[in-house]
């Protein structure tokens, strides 16, 4: 029983960091074919940037519920 609750806590951490690195690694790609390539004229640009800042907002959902279950598995070790 507690297992499944430390995997979950585990597969939401996970979930949590790709998302961010996702983010993270589609802002440095629109940045480099927007300001440094200077090629957003022949890409679809606004898509880019629409879609990074969606997921830098889902990241954002997500990031309270994975700190607040970290903080609840580190106090059942305590317990424990």
């Amino acid at each position: 029983c507690g297992t499944s609750k430390v995997s979950s806590n585990v597969h939401l951490q996970v979930t949590g960091a790709l998302t961010f690195a996702a983010a993270s690694g589609s802002a440095g790609i629109t940045i480099l074919i927007n300001d440094d390539l200077m090629m957003c004229s022949e890409n679809h640009c606004p898509s880019f940037m629409a879609s990074t800042s969606m997921a830098f907002f889902t990241w954002f959902a997500i990031a309270p519920s994975c700190l607040f279950n970290l903080m609840t598995a580190v106090y059942r070790v305590q317990r424990a």
